[in-house]
């Protein structure tokens, strides 16, 4: 599948990204959310990756999780994908506001 990236105003955490593309002459809508989770709040855990998995499980389900970012000691940020909408792949250049469908 072809990839096309569009460059992002900055992105603050819990926000939501609505892309609109038209492919031959049908529009698509894809919707994701850039969420940033603080270690802290998982206090009741020194395991960052149970603490994540606990995090993810607890997510709004309506979403799935499709990038973990690189995690810094206090927090770590996640990309989720709205189900239903397509498509199955996106990624955010490291360092940048570009998702890259």
């Amino acid at each position: 599948m072809p990839n096309v990236s569009i460059q992002l105003p900055m992105i603050e955490a819990d926000q939501s990204i609505e892309v609109t593309v038209t492919i031959n002459g049908k529009k698509k809508q894809f919707n994701y959310r850039i969420e940033i989770f603080p270690w802290s709040e998982c206090c009741d855990t020194r395991d960052k990756a149970e603490c994540l998995k606990q995090v993810i499980k607890k997510y709004d389900q309506q979403w799935q999780l499709i990038q973990i970012s690189e995690a810094s000691q206090k927090d770590v940020t996640l990309m989720f994908k709205q189900v239903g909408s397509s498509p199955d792949h996106v990624d955010v250049a490291p360092g940048t506001n570009s998702v890259i469908l």
